[in-house]
């Protein structure tokens, strides 16, 4: 009974502390892929056209989206996060970094790298829906 017990109280430690970590993880990987599209736009803007403005918005945007969406998730879906859990905000904060690299190049590779966002941010959305 007291292994039941202690193991009821290691779970509700687990949850309480899942939200703030997580959301302390998010954070700072945003944070990341906006320092990065603040470098680039510091480095590059005299060599960009309306096109690189549009695209450079449209991560700034996606950056934001990101962060939002997973306050709210983080709000209301309780779970313990495992290994899968943790890689996900690296994933998205690598495919945005993706999307801020390929700014200053053919807008066409920032489609391509914007596919691979759309395809994590779809992997994350979905494994979010598991514990729902």
């Amino acid at each position: 009974m007291s292994e039941n017990k202690n193991h009821s109280e290691l779970y509700k430690k687990m949850l309480r502390s899942h939200g703030p970590s997580y959301l302390s993880l998010m954070s700072i990987v945003q944070g990341v892929a906006f320092g990065f599209l603040a470098y680039q736009v510091h480095e590059h803007s005299g060599n960009y056209g309306p096109v690189a403005w549009i695209l450079t918005i449209n991560t700034f945007l996606l950056i934001i989206f990101t962060w939002n969406e997973y306050i709210i998730g983080i709000t209301i879906f309780k779970w313990i996060p495992n290994l899968i859990d943790a890689s996900i905000p690296f994933l998205l904060s690598a495919s945005e970094i993706g999307l801020v690299a390929t700014i200053k190049e053919k807008y066409q590779y920032w489609y391509f790298a914007f596919a691979i966002f759309c395809l994590v941010a779809f992997f994350a959305f979905y494994n979010a829906t598991l514990y729902t």
